[in-house]
């Protein structure tokens, strides 16, 4: 990656104001520029072997195709260059707050504001993927920016196209998995010959959607392995059984994106958008849908909606008891869930993302801490693991929960 740069270090024509966020793919900064203002500048390491630094030729030649494609739903990028076996990447920089720091602070999307966190994205993607032909294979809560739009409703830019794939060139590196993998596709993970095409993205961003609305993710491993075991498996859960109130469409929605084969996904982002410019508004979900649509094979199923209202109230669940969202039940499907701050509100400051694992096992449920700060608190000391009857607590954070086998 190179040394990190430091504060008033100057670039080419940026002066560095901060550090955004480094890793081993290399680091990000807030950077100005005399006439385009405040930037985002990425850098990475240029790799030392022959053959690699012809393909990074080719590729960053590739990429200069992208400086000044504007979509509103993209950030542009803006510049690109090397110095010495460094190279930068200058893109717009989004003011606002990600979708992950929304979700850090356990503020959950209600179904609405993801409606329309979709509707931008599959935009960006409609236009990345025709238009410019590349497959951005990053999407995750990290790199979707929240704004507001001119009438006040949600709006999102997606930003940190560092590990594109252009479309006529659709097969992995030998490096492998080039993307964060608890977002990525089953197909990312088939090795170097694996063919990723845009519903890859799709497939990111219905998991996206799912953790933005549960505040969870959809796989419930808890070791690397595990987990791609799980993404790369044939079953996937139901949005609707880790968050209360989704309606049958927008759950059956997310869960198309979300198939594990790809040709059982949309074939398109074009298809994709159509599908959710198909969903009623949620003041109008019993309405019947307006004549002329088109019933394709990419229909969402509907579901019976009495049906699952009736089970609304029953089964096993978790029962906040203190906090600001004290009273609220989360279900626990067969499938297990995560737990985690999004769940406890924005007040629990003590409780990890990811906190602890839910599994039911016969009338009991079984708590897994997953590596959290603070740890399970059952009976006043700190456990690794706690079997909780019904009636019985545990203290997640600075939020305790009731367990309940039929709920209450």
């Amino acid at each position: 990656m190179g040394r990190l740069l430091r504060t008033g270090e100057r670039v080419g024509a940026y002066e560095i104001l901060r550090l955004l966020a480094s890793g081993g793919e290399g680091a990000s900064y807030l950077a100005r520029h005399a006439a385009r203002g405040e930037v985002v500048l990425k850098q990475y390491a240029l790799s030392a072997s022959e053959p690699s630094c012809r393909a990074e030729a080719e590729r960053i030649e590739r990429r200069k195709a992208l400086i000044g494609v504007r979509h509103p739903c993209v950030a542009e990028v803006l510049d690109i260059f090397v110095d010495g076996d460094l190279y930068y990447e200058v893109l717009e920089y989004v003011a606002g707050v990600s979708l992950e720091e929304r979700l850090e602070r356990g503020l959950l999307l209600t179904e609405d504001e993801a409606v329309s966190v979709a509707r931008c994205c599959l935009e960006g993607l409609v236009w990345l993927h025709t238009e410019v032909r590349l497959v951005h294979r990053d999407i995750k809560p990290g790199n979707v920016m929240l704004l507001e739009g001119p009438s006040g409703e949600l709006q999102c830019k997606l930003i940190d196209m560092g590990i594109v794939l252009f479309l006529d060139h659709t097969r992995l590196t030998a490096s492998g998995v080039a993307c964060t993998f608890l977002y990525a596709a089953p197909e990312a993970f088939l090795g170097p010959k694996a063919a990723i095409d845009g519903r890859a993205d799709l497939h990111s961003l219905a998991v996206t959607l799912f953790e933005s609305v549960a505040g969870t993710l959809p796989f419930r491993g808890t070791t690397v392995e595990s987990l791609i075991t799980e993404i790369c498996g044939p079953h996937r859960p139901r949005l609707r059984d880790a968050a209360a109130g989704i309606s049958p469409r927008f759950d059956a929605f997310v869960a198309k994106l979300m198939a594990p084969k790809p040709e059982d996904r949309p074939a398109s982002a074009r298809k994709a958008l159509n599908l959710l410019d198909a969903l009623p508004l949620r003041e109008s979900r019993d309405e019947e849908r307006p004549d002329g649509e088109d019933d394709d094979d990419d229909e969402v199923e509907h579901e019976d909606e009495d049906e699952d209202e009736k089970k609304e109230g029953r089964g096993p669940a978790l029962h906040i008891v203190s906090g600001s969202l004290r009273g609220r039940r989360i279900r626990i499907p067969e499938s297990g869930l995560a737990l985690g701050r999004a769940m406890f509100g924005p007040d629990d400051r003590k409780a990890s993302r990811f906190h602890a694992r839910a599994t039911l096992h016969g009338a009991t449920l079984l708590l897994t801490d997953l590596d959290s700060m603070n740890g399970l608190i059952y009976r006043g000391k700190r456990r690794q693991k706690v079997r909780l009857a019904t009636g019985e607590s545990v203290t997640l954070g600075a939020t305790t929960l009731v367990y309940h086998e039929k709920g209450i």
